[in-house]
């Protein structure tokens, strides 16, 4: 038997180039919302939330491990998980 994990967050890039959004950022942070994913809006060029979202993707993956391996280094971390 095998288990599926489903790591993600949700970004949009290209937040420096406001006039060219195709997708609306209160639609997107909806929608991010109802899969109960994090919602970051990025930009390359200027490095905007590029780490954060990055930082919160591998905090999941931290999460994961820490369940997984039944090993955690404090009860908040447990319960933030």
């Amino acid at each position: 038997q095998s288990l599926l994990f489903f790591l993600a967050v949700l970004i949009g890039n290209k937040a420096d180039l406001e006039d060219q959004k195709q997708v609306d950022e209160n639609e997107a942070r909806t929608l991010a919302e109802n899969l109960g994913l994090k919602y970051f809006e990025t930009s390359a060029l200027s490095g905007h939330n590029v780490s954060e979202s990055v930082e919160a993707l591998l905090d999941q993956v931290r999460c994961l491990l820490s369940k997984t391996l039944g090993r955690y280094t404090s009860l908040s971390e447990m319960v933030n998980c």
